[in-house]
């Protein structure tokens, strides 16, 4: 059974395979200029919201059904590329935007005897990508 998405990368639990995502950080803020003042208190003026950032861990485990290694790669190339992708939880995209992979931090915990990827931890940190 799908719980979303991210681009074609379904997040899914079912008998023989499980993707889903745990950890998840989602952030919003406002950008602004100080402008010193002699004498007296800098002033901030508001210029409008920042891009909005979500971040969240997956785990690929081939004892879950996944192969984590082809995984990964896709996971690295989504961020290479720069392509735009939906954020899907549930049946309702996430955000106003779409949102740009900015960065893929992975851990690999175990490997067998033979050099298989066992299992990978990829940390995900997404950006708004705003219409122009």
């Amino acid at each position: 059974m799908a719980i979303g998405s991210l681009g074609d990368v379904v997040f899914e639990v079912g008998d023989d395979k499980i993707l889903t995502f745990s950890g998840m950080s989602y952030s919003v803020g406002a950008r602004t200029t100080v402008h010193n003042r002699i004498n007296g208190r800098p002033l901030v003026e508001y210029q409008g919201p920042e891009n909005e950032e979500v971040s969240f861990t997956i785990k690929l485990s081939a004892f879950l059904g996944i192969n984590p290694r082809k995984s990964m790669y896709k996971l690295n190339n989504m961020c290479r590329n720069g392509v735009p992708v939906r954020l899907v939880i549930g049946k309702t995209h996430f955000g106003k935007n779409k949102w740009l992979i900015t960065k893929v931090s992975n851990t690999i915990e175990h490997i067998s005897n033979r050099g298989q990827m066992l299992s990978i931890t990829s940390k995900i940190t997404l950006k708004e990508y705003a219409k122009r």
